[in-house]
């Protein structure tokens, strides 16, 4: 009984678990915005989380080589009974948000096999070529700020798109500075990434440049419509504009001084994940005035 309880916890550690919250957060306030009844929303939550463990689990089944040099403390020192279970696993979940999604209809099924195929596609074959797999990383992980409209048949507004655009840059730099924290198992496999291409100073730059425009993107974005907005509406976008800035910035400011200090990429990743906690506040915010 303790082996199998220990084998289920290194399982949903894997599948990242603790990031459902925030799926379901965002989801949820997205389909809020939208009209949709709360447990239409749940549904589509849960669908989502479920697929998204998939593509955790297949990916750490996958990277077990590169795992294993970086140390990173997934399924690379699994038994051979413990890698069996997550693979069994991995088709739970997939069939899960399947099953969730379809509940939603045709368009909700067809959204949730699509996402569920770009994760396939980004651990088997667009993993080690240089800048795509980062693009299609950052797109997937921003589904749960734009999934809501393909699901309920809505066009983003102007503010949306931006919040969309501001989540993808983020996105997009935070992959980067990944794929520096795995260069050594990168290598081994000779993936293609801007770290080992171009080395890790200039692919800090790179993400911190990308960050930086998403920064800039929702200081224009706020003042722009925080101007048709009543007071307490604007101090609440002002606040949650200033804690985005203060999540972001200082955090990717001492990776580029200070790129040896390892605990900097876990502070990272805590702190762009609060971030991205932030977008559907944000968004409600905006399409209040």
């Amino acid at each position: 009984m303790t082996n199998f309880l220990k084998n289920i916890t290194v399982v949903m550690h894997s599948a990242r678990m603790v990031l459902w919250l925030p799926i379901l957060w965002n989801v949820l306030l997205v389909s809020f915005y939208l009209h949709q009844t709360v447990a239409e929303a749940l549904i589509l939550g849960l669908a989502l989380c479920s697929t998204a463990s998939f593509g955790f689990l297949i990916n750490d089944l996958r990277d077990l080589p590169v795992d294993k040099i970086n140390r990173a403390g997934k399924l690379e020192n699994a038994s051979d009974d413990l890698l069996y279970s997550a693979t069994i696993t991995t088709r739970v979940f997939l069939s899960c948000g399947l099953l969730l999604s379809a509940m939603l209809g045709l368009r909700a099924f067809l959204a949730i096999a699509i996402v569920a195929s770009g994760l396939a596609a980004y651990t088997f074959w667009i993993r080690p070529r240089l800048l795509l797999a980062n693009l299609l990383a950052a797109t997937l992980a921003s589904t749960p700020i734009w999934l809501p409209n393909i699901v309920f048949n809505s066009t983003p507004n102007f503010s949306q798109t931006c919040i969309i655009a501001i989540a993808g840059l983020l996105l997009l730099g935070r992959e980067i500075i990944f794929d520096i924290a795995d260069m050594r198992g990168d290598a081994h496999l000779k993936r293609r990434t801007i770290s080992l291409i171009f080395g890790g100073p200039i692919a800090h730059r790179v993400a911190f440049t990308l960050q930086i425009i998403a920064c800039l993107l929702l200081m224009t974005l706020s003042a722009l419509e925080g101007l048709k907005l009543g007071l307490t509406l604007q101090l609440i976008l002002l606040t949650t504009t200033a804690g985005f800035l203060l999540l972001v910035v200082p955090v990717n400011l001492e990776l580029i001084l200070n790129p040896q200090r390892a605990s900097l990429f876990s502070i990272f990743t805590a702190r762009t994940r609060l971030a991205m906690l932030l977008m559907p506040i944000l968004l409600l915010v905006l399409l209040r005035q």
